[in-house]
């Protein structure tokens, strides 16, 4: 794994053949999604690198734990995966944002990952608040309520990131569509998700599992 975020940080577009290839031959999920995030640190701007990275994004929420388990601090320190779906999101993609609401139920295995995914999902309500709505709206139940939890507590933690969101959510519950219809529900579902989080200390729960760091060829 160490390999393939050597390539992937360095941002050359020359090492994108290498990744694919190692994308084609791996098989493990939590390394497939590694991969495939390098794929797209390596071209960022690339459609064809996005549409790498975004498709291998899982639903299973323990395949991201796995993969956080096993990083490298020394990699990145805000850690895998979440800084590059982060910022497909806050550009209003809509698949990174469906993606982000999909991975957000992987909070509750770890309690770092859980604050990291509730900073970014704070992050990216700021940026594109409509859309975000949107793509709760659209989750499943159980997804959407981790997803909300998750934002309830990245907006508790910083009011600068509160503020836009906060004025774009009662632009939302003024219109007369399915989408005002949701924002007045979510707006009392925020509020009741950090009173509760304020109430009570976050369970950490150690993701379990291990990815084993390797390579085509054992880099």
């Amino acid at each position: 794994m160490k390999t393939y975020y050597a390539l992937g940080h360095a941002g050359d577009v020359r090492n994108v053949q290498f990744l694919r290839s190692a994308l084609r031959v791996e098989t493990e999920p939590a390394l497939r999604l590694a991969v495939a995030e390098c794929v797209y640190l390596s071209e960022p701007d690339g459609e064809t690198s996005r549409r790498t990275f975004l498709d291998a994004t899982p639903q299973d929420p323990a395949i991201l734990a796995r993969l956080w388990a096993a990083a490298d601090p020394a990699t990145s320190a805000d850690g895998p995966v979440l800084p590059s779906l982060g910022d497909l999101a806050a550009e209003g993609n809509p698949d990174a944002l469906a993606r982000l609401v999909e991975i957000a139920p992987a909070a509750a295995l770890d309690g770092k990952l859980g604050a990291a995914i509730a900073e970014i999902v704070a992050d990216v309500a700021a940026m594109v608040p409509d859309e975000l709505v949107a793509a709760l709206r659209a989750a499943s139940p159980r997804v959407q309520e981790a997803a909300v939890g998750a934002l309830a507590s990245g907006l508790a933690r910083s009011e600068e990131r509160d503020r836009p969101f906060a004025a774009a959510l009662h632009t939302l519950c003024e219109r007369q569509d399915d989408q005002g219809a949701f924002a007045r529900l979510l707006k009392p579902r925020l509020d009741a998700a950090a009173a509760a989080g304020a109430r009570t200390a976050p369970t950490i729960v150690p993701a379990s599992g291990t990815v084993p760091a390797r390579a085509p060829g054992g880099g």
